[in-house]
């Protein structure tokens, strides 16, 4: 089977039943090299607990085709861009290191089951990928209780306050040099609890963000959930 062909087979399967667009997307989307790397940059001095994937790809298209053949991804119909219907982190990129593989694809967070671990390494190995990073695989879950229809009403405000990005991030032994110096280094974060997961998604689906530097974040018992200008994360533990 083609690149081509496994391209737009994937995204003919993510949008059946249901014509999938921007706002449907609840993952966050990386698309430069210099996004990834400011993603990693929290964990150069620890290991991140949550499972995570990263391989070079040799083209965009077998990249997509990696990406397109997991069951949370399909294309949206009205920006063309690749989304997640699950809370992850993910990405397909132009890599920039003068690598000899020019592009690519980046998998990560709280959510990615075995079972997505799985059929990411066999698809990307499949596609082309080379020098996989790779966490340790996930555990097996369990099935769980059926839960009530989820409800943003029952997501409530808690408090505002201003956050010192380079203070918070001096504290978690990260240096920020010249070349990576941010824009300002106060941020918003607006605090809200909620009863569990599905309403934490379910209320920011709804309350999207377009100012850089301001976040909101919704504590649960299952975590915390996020959104900013780039979409839906868990909080990074």
């Amino acid at each position: 089977m083609s690149i081509w062909s496994c391209w737009f087979g994937a995204k003919a399967k993510a949008s059946a039943g249901a014509r999938l667009l921007e706002r449907d997307n609840l993952g966050t989307r990386y698309e430069t090299h210099d996004r990834v790397h400011a993603f990693w940059t929290p964990y150069i001095l620890s290991r991140p607990s949550f499972p995570f994937l990263f391989y070079n790809m040799p083209s965009r298209e077998a990249a997509m085709a990696a990406l397109l053949e997991l069951e949370p991804f399909g294309v949206a119909a009205d920006s063309g861009k690749p989304i997640s219907t699950e809370v992850l982190s993910f990405g397909v990129y132009p890599r920039d290191d003068g690598g000899a593989a020019p592009w690519g694809l980046m998998l990560a967070g709280e959510r990615v089951t075995a079972a997505l671990y799985d059929a990411a390494v066999a698809s990307c190995t499949a596609h082309g990928g080379s020098d996989p990073r790779l966490s340790e695989r996930p555990p097996e879950t369990t099935a769980t209780a059926a839960r009530a229809a989820p409800s943003q009403e029952a997501v409530t405000f808690e408090r505002e306050e201003q956050v010192d990005m380079l203070a918070q991030m001096e504290a978690m032994g990260i240096r920020v040099v010249a070349d990576e110096a941010l824009s300002q280094s106060v941020a918003t974060k607006r605090h809200y609890r909620g009863p569990d997961q599905a309403s934490a998604i379910a209320f920011l689906q709804t309350h999207p963000v377009n100012e850089p530097f301001f976040y909101l974040m919704v504590h649960t018992p299952e975590g915390v959930f996020g959104r900013d200008k780039d979409g839906i994360f868990d909080q990074p533990s």
